[in-house]
């Protein structure tokens, strides 16, 4: 049986998906299976892994062709209920692992019997410079939920689980409200259950795409919002805590939107529409008087 199982969504991902395939295969841990669950993919991406896999015959692939469905978080789970891994590993087609990823994590799961899951650095290249994730976001073992509450700095594809703590929480959400957001949500839910354990070491090279700011960043943030008010709504912080929190969310959003006067413009627009507490006046009144705007 694999200690591992390794999941890999994909979806028109004809330009990367063998190179993902191969940084899998390329482990120096090599207990493990690999899943690769395609959304219905309309490229070439099912003829590349047939093709692929009848020249490199390999036990350890397997490849799933289903229905568009188009959440990768229904692909996520859908591999991952299947997997027969003690562990589940998950990495994004468009991005590559270190080859000694594995091997550095399951090393500390073997040394730490508490943690429940594990992420590492990552790092990415956009014009020409190294960024890494989250930036200066500290990253840390140990109870992680209230600094994820401030900024997601978990690469999804940099992450280790427990199969058997990812069942009992039912995988990733999969409502469309949580389309963005859906891997944050998971991490705050499992954070509650057990320890997290970070390794400072660039282990994933992941791609992040430098497209002009669109009305997609509005979406994007309200996606957010509710992922946290569904994590926080029951919890034992205080109300200032909470408040922390989402005001940081707001700050996170101006910065973002605030050379685009449309997004400002459509920012309060929607403030207007939820001015149901004290707490949306005032941010309206606040982006008033950053932008100047009526």
């Amino acid at each position: 049986m694999p200690e591992v199982s390794i999941i890999i969504p994909t979806y028109n991902r004809e330009n990367s998906i063998l190179k993902a395939l191969n940084s899998a295969l390329a482990q120096t841990y090599q207990n493990y299976e690999v899943i690769i669950v395609d959304d219905g993919s309309t490229d070439s991406t099912k003829e590349l892994i047939y093709d692929y896999l009848s020249k490199n015959p390999n036990d350890k692939v397997h490849y799933i062709y289903k229905e568009n469905e188009r959440l990768p978080s229904i692909s996520r789970n859908h591999g991952s209920f299947q997997a027969k891994g003690k562990y589940l590993a998950f990495l994004d087609s468009d991005d590559l692992w270190h080859p000694q990823k594995l091997e550095l994590q399951m090393k500390v799961f073997k040394e730490n019997s508490k943690t429940i899951l594990c992420y590492t650095q990552g790092a990415s290249q956009l014009n020409g410079e190294e960024i890494l994730a989250s930036g200066w976001f500290p990253k840390k073992s140990g109870s992680v939920f209230l600094p994820l509450c401030l900024r997601n700095f978990i690469i999804t594809s940099s992450v280790v689980i427990k199969s058997n703590v990812f069942k009992e929480l039912n995988g990733f959400p999969t409502s469309e409200k949580f389309i963005i957001g859906e891997d944050l949500d998971l991490w705050l839910r499992a954070s509650k259950r057990g320890h997290c354990h970070f390794l400072n070491s660039n282990l994933v090279f992941y791609t992040i795409n430098d497209q002009n700011i669109s009305g997609d960043v509005l979406r994007r943030f309200k996606c957010l919002k509710e992922v946290l008010q569904k994590n926080l709504e029951h919890f034992h912080y205080s109300r200032i805590t909470k408040s922390i929190v989402y005001l940081f969310l707001e700050f996170r959003k101006f910065l973002k939107i605030k050379d685009h006067p449309h997004l400002v413009q459509e920012t309060i627009r929607m403030l207007k529409e939820e001015n149901k507490t004290i707490r949306y006046s005032a941010y309206s009144t606040y982006y008033k008087l950053i932008w100047k705007t009526k």
